[in-house]
């Protein structure tokens, strides 16, 4: 078999992936099942962003000071202390008051969106030809767009494009993976069929006969003249 057909593979490096294809349809269908609901209760989504938010923050505010205080005489004691108190001070705020959160949040998810679109366009391009890489370029380029549209809409935005913006990108994620797990059995085949064509039969070079020895009883041929 050719080394180069297998070098050029679209499965080259992820072979894998073919009987790992159920759980990309799984994950598709739980992202596009997320961004329905985000869709259908885009204010709920974005209070309920601003709530577990709050709650991460007070998880690593309360971890913060409980290290630095199992090691009181660290040098970056007090700014370990301070750290922790910050992340404090942000949970009591988003718990407090989800709206101001909610705006503290939006451009949070802001960005987040607009790195996140950038990572998918790379990885679109990168499993190239594979099926679904189109649909993770336009996932990216939707989350891109919501990003950068969010920037320029806030404070209004905040209260509801935040659940409106994940819902959608959520949604394109999610047939983006559906697009490739289902996908995978036909890039496969494809593979196998590339491979057969492509490898060369090339038949047995037969071995060569070798002379017998040479009885010396035979006579040679006799001189003539």
């Amino acid at each position: 078999m050719n080394s180069s057909t297998l070098q050029s593979s679209p499965l080259a490096g992820f072979d894998s992936r073919a009987g790992q294809r159920h759980w990309f349809v799984l994950l598709g269908i739980v992202l596009a099942l997320c961004g329905i609901f985000a869709l259908l209760a885009p204010l709920l989504s974005t209070l309920a962003t601003t709530v577990i938010a709050g709650i991460a923050a007070a998880i690593a505010g309360v971890s913060q000071v409980i290290q630095a205080f199992r090691a009181p005489a660290w040098k970056g004691f007090f700014l370990n202390v301070l750290l922790g108190l910050i992340y404090l001070a942000g949970s009591a705020a988003f718990l407090l008051s989800p709206i101001t959160g909610a705006l503290a949040i939006t451009l949070l998810l802001a960005w987040l969106l607009f790195v996140t679109g950038i990572g998918e366009i790379i990885l679109g391009f990168r499993i190239r030809p594979d099926r679904g890489w189109r649909w993770l370029i336009v996932s990216g380029l939707v989350a891109l767009i919501g990003g950068v549209w969010l920037m320029l809409r806030l404070p209004i935005a905040g209260f509801f494009v935040p659940g409106v913006a994940l819902g959608i990108a959520l949604l394109f994620e999610g047939a983006a993976f559906i697009a490739i797990g289902t996908g995978s059995d036909a890039v496969e085949v494809r593979d196998r069929e590339q491979r057969r064509e492509t490898a060369v039969d090339v038949p047995p070079t037969p071995a060569p006969i070798e002379p017998g020895p040479v009885d010396p009883g035979t006579p040679g041929p006799s001189a003539t003249g």
